[in-house]
């Protein structure tokens, strides 16, 4: 959060779902670097964080 923002609730849910998309970024860029044991286990948390997302945005 940057200093002197005002912070209203439609600000937490737009950066709720920034933070979720992101998350989601990062985990996908490590999916082609790990075992396929873990690369389930992402795959499964990286459609988790975009569902999320994807409810908050009221799709």
């Amino acid at each position: 959060m940057q200093p002197g923002r005002e912070i209203t609730e439609v600000g937490r849910l737009v950066e709720a779902i920034f933070n979720c998309r992101v998350v989601a970024a990062g985990i996908e860029m490590r999916l082609c670097r790990c075992p396929p044991d873990n690369a389930e286990q992402l795959a499964r948390v990286r459609r988790k964080m975009l569902e999320v997302a994807d409810k908050l945005e009221g799709r």
